[in-house]
């Protein structure tokens, strides 16, 4: 009785959680939509054979020098650029002790004082945040209340002796529209003449314009929200935490009550951002681990329990994607000044937690027949194939590609063509097809827990999507509304396969 009026209190909470943080979700939307504007900038030393003139006419924004170049804190090429309507911006490759000049923009480069910063550049000037580069500095700097920072997006130069202008052009294009890059550093592709250099970078220009953004403006104001927001969300992070271990112990409710109250009362004393990963964290585990515990037990087979099992698995983890992005509305990670932690265990957890389920409810004696059978070799085989696919998902999980094949890269290209977010590979090809087979295939009788194992990886996947602040969140609810749709395809053609194959073993075997 206990049990059973702590879950539905539990799950009001929660629902009011959620309601919260689709207004939250929403709030953030619409700023992101609005926050359109997007500038672009050369490097001095990049444009010296370049007319500043021609610069200005196919829309450049402003030109940074480097602070070691400046004399006396100034320049007479700063001048020079003013005079042709162009920005002005500083590089801080090195310390500098006075400006003869206002910069409208900078980007640190190298080790800075923050004493002599805060001198030279007022709270209003924009800091340009170089994507893939330490932050710390810049972190620090927000912390003590420098708040105008943009995050901009530069190709290493490697990167640029190897690419076509076809492929730089949508590789900015891709920064903007998918990692809400709202700033572009250009540099001279090698190899191109001053005349194709500067109709690159037209054509970069061009193209994002085409897409709907504005040249020319800084970004808008961070959203705000209510004073009460995170103390709701972190309620129904910790009702959450309460459902899922009055599952895991039934019997002793009000053990769970007290272990999960002071889970939340310790979370709470915890610094703002570190309360929001620990939050986030929780929910990318806790929503595979409670859905498994709704939905594993209740086995069935046929296609209809497939999609069934399926569709509702993805609807709690598209909602619990919703909570965690709202607990991630913080301009912090927006700027990706901080970032969501623990990845590698939220995509690992899923699947050995719906594997604890599943034999909680068959008996763990299914578990050692698995092993102890005459398919036994099959079992081994199965069981190192579905360990081997979720070790390659965790390495290729985060910022680094781990072991990216030409092919992919072609299929990559293709999807990004075809949808405006391309849909994760670990999700339509992998998990979504096989948690469908696991809830529709009751055939596969000891052999269905490797499905669950695998599938869950697609769910998991689904969290880790919205764990991606930095992301425009309607570019990430489009990329999981892509999954799904390709992976019920995927699933459909992946039973029809097992039923074509086994109604031809049946025939060769009965001739």
């Amino acid at each position: 009785m206990i049990n059973k009026i702590l879950q539905a209190v539990a799950l009001a909470i929660l629902a009011i959680s959620l309601a919260l943080a689709v207004v939250v979700d929403a709030n953030r939307i619409g700023w992101e939509r609005e926050n359109a504007g997007f500038i672009v900038i050369v490097r001095a030393q990049d444009v010296t054979n370049f007319s500043l003139d021609e610069l200005a006419n196919i829309g450049i924004t402003g030109v940074a020098v480097c602070s070691s170049s400046l004399t006396d804190g100034g320049s007479p090429f700063v001048e020079k650029i003013l005079k042709h309507n162009l920005e002005v911006g500083l590089i801080l490759d090195q310390p500098i002790a006075k400006l003869a000049n206002n910069f409208s923009f900078l980007w640190i480069e190298g080790p800075i004082d923050e004493r002599s910063f805060h001198k030279l550049f007022p709270d209003e000037t924009t800091i340009i945040l170089q994507e893939f580069t330490d932050v710390s500095q810049e972190r620090e700097m927000w912390e003590n209340g420098h708040h105008q920072l943009v995050r901009a997006h530069e190709v290493p130069t490697e990167d640029m002796a190897r690419s076509s202008t076809e492929t730089l052009v949508a590789r900015f294009e891709r920064a903007v529209h998918e990692r809400g890059i709202r700033c572009l550093i250009l540099s001279p592709a090698p190899g191109l003449s001053v005349h194709e250099n500067l109709n690159y970078f037209q054509a970069v220009i061009e193209q994002i314009e085409r897409d709907g953004y504005a040249l020319g403006s800084f970004s808008l104001p961070f959203p705000k929200t209510p004073w009460y927001t995170e103390i709701v969300l972190h309620l129904g992070v910790s009702a959450l935490l309460l459902l899922v271990t009055l599952q895991i112990f039934k019997h002793l409710p009000f053990a769970c009550f007290v272990f999960c109250g002071a889970v939340a009362a310790i979370a709470a004393s915890m610094p703002e951002i570190l309360l929001r990963q620990t939050d986030a964290f929780l929910v990318a585990i806790l929503i595979p681990a409670y859905m498994s515990f709704l939905l594993v037990p209740r086995l069935r087979s046929g296609w209809r329990a497939g999609a069934i099992v399926f569709l509702l698995f993805s609807a709690g983890s598209a909602c619990g994607g919703l909570l965690l992005a709202a607990v991630l509305s913080h301009p912090v990670f927006l700027l990706k000044l901080a970032e969501f932690r623990g990845v590698k265990v939220a995509l690992l957890f899923p699947s050995f937690f719906g594997v604890f389920v599943y034999y909680r409810q068959v008996g763990w004696e299914k578990l050692r027949n698995l092993f102890y059978s005459p398919i036994r070799s099959v079992s081994v085989t199965l069981a190192g194939f579905s360990l081997a696919v979720l070790a390659f998902a965790i390495l290729r999980s985060g910022n680094t590609s781990g072991g990216s094949f030409g092919l992919e890269g072609q299929v990559r290209g293709i999807l990004e063509k075809l949808f405006i977010a391309r849909p994760r590979f670990k999700e339509f090809l992998i998990g979504h097809p096989l948690l469908i087979l696991f809830g529709a295939d009751g055939k596969l009788n000891d052999w269905r827990v490797f499905p669950l194992f695998v599938g869950l990886i697609g769910q998991a996947s689904i969290l880790n999507t919205f764990a991606h602040a930095h992301t425009p969140l309607l570019v990430s609810l489009l990329r999981v509304v892509n999954g799904l749709v390709l992976g019920i395809l995927a699933g459909g053609a992946l039973l029809a396969v097992i039923g074509l194959g086994r109604l031809l073993w049946q025939r060769v075997s009965q001739s």
